[in-house]
């Protein structure tokens, strides 16, 4: 059976309250989004990665999703809600899979293993005192950040040239933007390239037994370029609307009821 999210009510009172919030301020866009109530929505996904994505393309919530994978099969998330929060909906797709917790920061909504984002091996967690663009393009300076990240977290690496994990190049939803962040993580770079552009989810896979850099930070791979030598992880991808990360296609005509393939089948 093909996975299937539909929406089972016009969301007309979830689309206001976003609008009404101001452009300018991610903190303020999300949590009216994540307050907004919606009469009916039904979600039939093959596992909770799946139904984050279909989550943040139905609402318009940018998510920070870091995930782990596992050998065992992930359960397949089949919920139904009459008259609820839009932050319940996320609340109840995260249940599904025990270990995950969720939080929200810089009008981004967090997914992730509880043993695993607060844990000082999680590159995520690495210091930037500095990191600004100017008029670029956020696919670009994600690139720029990757080989930072790599330099901080595997040095071993810095004399390569590291090339750009992810399949989506500039122009397809990338915009640009500009700004100046000091004293954050790598988070928070990361959220603000959402808060900036196109893209409306992070992702961050973790391997199923923990591997380490040379400076003894979790590696993490991309779901585009899993092959990427051990000397250019850590990896992420940016991920734009309606892409499904597990079948790793668009997911075209999502609001019709059904992820169709290219071919309608």
């Amino acid at each position: 059976m093909r996975p299937v999210i539909t929406l089972l009510a016009t969301i007309a009172l979830l689309v206001a309250s976003t609008l009404a919030s101001d452009a300018s301020n991610p903190e303020a866009t999300l949590d009216a989004t994540l307050h907004s109530v919606v009469t009916g929505y039904a979600v039939d996904a093959e596992n909770p990665l799946q139904a984050l994505a279909k989550f943040s393309d139905d609402f318009h919530v940018p998510l920070g999703i870091e995930w782990q994978l596992s050998s065992v099969p992930s359960k397949a998330v089949r919920l139904r809600f009459e008259k609820t929060t839009v932050l319940q909906i996320l609340t109840d797709i995260v249940a599904v899979e025990p270990g995950y917790a969720l939080s929200t920061a810089n009008g981004v909504a967090h997914v992730g293993r509880v043993t695993i984002s607060d844990d000082r091996r999680n590159f995520l967690n690495i210091p930037i005192s500095n990191f600004e663009l100017s008029s670029e393009y956020i696919f670009h300076a994600n690139n720029r950040l990757r080989k930072l990240v790599v330099e901080l977290s595997n040095p071993i690496s810095t004399k390569n040239e590291a090339g750009c994990a992810g399949s989506f190049g500039v122009g397809a939803g990338d915009q640009k933007a500009s700004f100046q962040l000091h004293d954050v993580v790598v988070r928070d770079v990361l959220d603000r390239f959402l808060t900036s552009a196109g893209f409306n989810i992070w992702l961050v896979t973790f391997p199923e037994l923990p591997a380490t850099t040379t400076k003894s930070f979790f590696k993490s791979i991309s779901i585009f370029s899993p092959n990427l030598p051990d000397s250019e992880l850590p990896a992420w991808d940016l991920l734009l609307p309606g892409y499904d990360p597990v079948r790793k296609q668009m997911g075209i005509g999502w609001k019709q009821g059904a992820w169709r393939t290219g071919n309608g089948a």
